[in-house]
């Protein structure tokens, strides 16, 4: 076992040198004649440093999306969860749609969401999996602020009835928004204690308030949050079904730390 660990590491490490290597030289390419030479020969050390610290973070990436995703799927065991993930095409696909957005990002909350979404996806063995790649369609689309303002629509806005009856201690008149019967019938009463206006979660959120209508775009064209008309005239926006299973799935759940044994 101690030689095939110590062939596997040289092995990546020749991959590693070789892939500097010829990154090295396509930087050199680019300048022509002796002096693009020189600068490949010279550049050489730097990309092999570089290509290291890329596949470390790979590795990294790996293990983020791997422990999230056989945590949602518990019981489930590593050996059962491969068996059950290559025996599905729809899953496989999955599983390279996550690994791809998996790739282009470093945010843990993003990486851990998408592993729970293919745990989920292989311990329902393939069932809803629509949804799940929708969900993870939509998470590859996303980065922290648009998650930031995800998980502030997750809670009632500021002026909602449910706060201020807690404000108050007393029972709150009516619901402040939906301005016709129709709409009334159309949404739920839960829904309309929890639409937040713009203003309200730039208020809410560690970034510039021009960003928040750009996160709400991202967020409503993929079905996670909707616009919704209130009585004042203005524009709100309230959290979806689909939203909330998203939110669900990148909130950190409490975990034991597997060892890389367990891993494998």
């Amino acid at each position: 076992m101690v030689m095939d660990a110590s062939h596997g590491e040289q092995g990546n490490e020749m991959a590693i040198a070789s892939a500097g290597g010829a990154l090295a030289a396509f930087f050199g390419a680019i300048v022509p004649g002796p002096v693009g030479l020189m600068a490949g020969a010279a550049l050489a050390p730097y990309t092999i440093l570089l290509v290291q610290r890329a596949a470390a973070e790979w590795g990294r990436k790996r293990e983020v999306v791997e422990d999230a995703a056989l945590e949602a799927a518990a019981p489930i065991g590593p050996e059962e969860f491969c068996a059950i993930l290559g025996e599905d095409p729809a899953l496989i696909a999955l599983a390279q749609t996550i690994a791809q957005a998996a790739s282009a990002s470093g945010n843990d909350g993003k990486l851990r969401g998408l592993g729970t979404l293919l745990g989920g996806a292989v311990a329902r063995r393939g069932d809803r999996l629509e949804e799940t790649q929708m969900l993870a369609a939509a998470l590859a689309d996303m980065e922290s602020p648009h998650a930031v303002v995800l998980d502030v629509l997750t809670r009632p806005a500021p002026d909602s009835d449910e706060r201020r009856r807690a404000a108050t201690g007393v029972q709150a008149e009516r619901p402040h928004l939906f301005p016709s019967r129709a709409q009334n019938q159309t949404v739920s009463i839960a829904a309309r204690q929890v639409a937040w206006l713009p203003e309200q979660i730039a208020d809410e959120v560690p970034m510039p308030s021009g960003f928040v209508p750009t996160c709400l775009g991202v967020l409503s064209l993929h079905g996670l949050a909707q616009a919704v008309p209130a009585l004042d005239g203005f524009q709100r926006y309230m959290i979806t079904d689909l939203g909330r299973a998203l939110a669900a799935a990148m909130t950190p759940r409490p975990r034991e730390v597997r060892t890389a044994q367990e891993r494998q």
